[in-house]
């Protein structure tokens, strides 16, 4: 199941939904060139964090790279180990960093302990090149969970079929991001890129493995506490729902339908996202995948609506049409099948394992969770209900 590129502070470059459309309405957000610079020799020389307020911190590692800003592991004059994250220079507006800021100072307001926390905002006398003088302090998490599935990856035998972590730790995992989640929602926040590189084990990471009789690897973490970070493409709630603009948001395998159908996002396509990443904790896949032609938007359109089992009803794409939606065709209701071929799909209920018993109370969460209309789609704080959170 491929991913689909996308830069690691999760703001995908989107491709059109079919040839020759219209460019985009200008009251959608444009897309920034994601260079990257974490290779360059430049980079990997500078070893010496200098601050206007007199502070020093040695550079370690590039920890990431995003469109926007690239994050460095350092110490401070006591040790302390910290993330600093620079802001690089691109073609957008010189502020445009300063919503990820005052985003992070909202949270500072009332912190969560599932949500990274800012600890300060600073300005640099001797900036790396390609980045501004801007940086932003905050701790120095684990692992996140995609670098983990990465790393049992290694540990898999020729017939293994995935990797899965055990029920009762996707149950702890999903309830500290339900709970994080909701606590956004309460603060007027939308994540917008919630998958598996923006969750952060809190502590190293590290894990056990063993090998199942299904032929799947069971990761087995030492401890699950994490964080969510990166609100890199985070968003402010609107006072009104009607000023939300219909924008391209979201990592492409974890977007929900709304967004590719041109309705304006809201905390529900938050949610889809969050039942996506649930789903691929107990499978080792990707449970929405698109492919690398030109129409791969419109593959993956087709194989949500197949996999969950429902289709995009006329209502929304009637709303859609009267926000402008300039990149959805559809025929008979459904989105226009633009790609030559369509990769074969599996129905939600076909990734259970079998006589995995313990497993049924996740794939009923999972139905209750990807409704494909977000306003039949449950809260957060509906979802923190549902029982298989409830559990033990």
């Amino acid at each position: 199941m491929k991913r689909i590129k996308t830069s690691e502070s999760g703001c995908p470059k989107a491709k059109k939904i079919a040839k020759n459309e219209e460019e985009v309405k200008k009251d959608r957000e444009p897309q920034v060139e994601d260079v990257r610079i974490a290779f360059k020799d430049e980079i990997k020389k500078y070893k010496k964090l200098k601050l206007e307020n007199g502070r020093k911190y040695d550079v370690q590692k590039v920890l990431g790279e995003g469109v926007f800003g690239i994050v460095f592991e350092v110490f401070d004059e006591k040790k302390r180990k910290l993330a600093a994250k620079m802001m690089k220079k691109t073609d957008e507006p010189p502020d445009i960093w300063k919503i990820e800021l005052h985003i992070l100072e909202k949270i500072a307001t009332c912190p969560h302990e599932n949500i990274l926390q800012l600890i300060s905002v600073e300005k640099v006398l001797d900036p790396p090149p390609f980045c501004t003088g801007n940086v932003l302090f905050t701790n120095c998490l684990g692992p996140s969970l995609l670098d983990v599935i990465a790393k049992a990856e290694a540990y898999q035998r020729p017939d293994t079929l995935g990797s899965t972590f055990p029920i009762p730790q996707i149950r702890d995992i999903g309830r500290q991001m339900v709970s994080a989640l909701a606590h956004l929602d309460i603060l007027g926040i939308y994540h917008l890129d919630i998958k598996p590189e923006n969750v952060y084990f809190v502590e190293n990471g590290a894990f056990d493995i063993r090998y199942l009789r299904n032929r799947h690897l069971a990761i087995e973490m030492k401890d699950t506490k994490i964080q969510i970070g990166d609100f890199g493409c985070s968003k402010f709630h609107k006072e009104f729902e009607s000023d939300v603009k219909p924008t391209v948001v979201q990592t492409q395998n974890y977007r929900a339908p709304e967004v590719f159908i041109g309705l304006p996002y809201s905390t529900k396509s938050d949610v889809w996202s969050f039942g996506a990443l649930m789903a691929e904790m107990y499978t080792g896949m990707l449970l929405f995948y698109g492919t690398d032609d030109e129409s791969s938007e419109a593959t993956q359109f087709e194989m949500m609506q197949r996999v969950v089992g429902q289709f995009v009803n006329r209502a929304m794409f009637r709303k859609a049409l009267l926000h402008g939606s300039d990149h959805v065709r559809k025929d008979n209701g459904i989105l226009q099948r633009t790609a030559k071929k369509f990769e074969p799909t599996v129905p939600l209920h076909m990734n259970l394992k079998k006589f995995d018993f313990e497993a049924i109370p996740l794939f009923e969460m999972l139905k209750y969770v990807l409704i494909l209309d977000p306003e039949l789609r449950p809260s957060f704080e509906d979802v923190a209900n549902h029982k298989f959170f409830a559990l033990n």
